[in-house]
């Protein structure tokens, strides 16, 4: 099966530590934890502050879509709308809900004027605490 242990094999997933650099610069430091969601969630959260302009904290509190080794779309509540869900049902996916598909932490990381301004932001689905020094 996906994931088993194996000879010379690697992870299909762990923590996925991810540091961007932007001009040689850290800008977002992320990393998750969910088994095989971890990816796709590390993924969002990193596109979100990149490609979106959110800030770290709205971006892993955002509702996460993950598509499963089977094929099956993984969606948690609000990820999508109504009117897009009947229609990728109509258009035969094979949908799931899920409420806590994984969960990632980040950092975003800007310069200041006396020194690096941190956001850290902690997902609410592990219940934890962000703090950055």
């Amino acid at each position: 099966p996906l994931g088993s242990p194996r000879a010379l094999a690697r992870p299909s997933f762990s923590m996925i530590p991810t540091v961007v650099l932007k001009n040689g610069e850290p800008v977002l430091v992320a990393g998750g934890s969910g088994g095989f969601c971890i990816a796709t969630g590390v993924s969002q959260v990193t596109m979100a502050v990149l490609a979106r302009g959110l800030s770290a904290r709205a971006a892993v509190t955002e509702p996460r879509v993950h598509v499963s080794h089977d094929g099956t779309l993984v969606l948690e509540p609000g990820a999508v709308d109504a009117p897009t869900r009947e229609d990728l049902a109509r258009r035969g996916e094979a949908l799931k809900e899920d409420d806590n598909i994984s969960a990632v932490q980040a950092v975003s990381l800007s310069p200041g004027p006396s020194g690096w301004w941190l956001e850290p932001a902690a997902d609410p689905r592990k219940f934890g605490l962000a703090e950055a020094r």
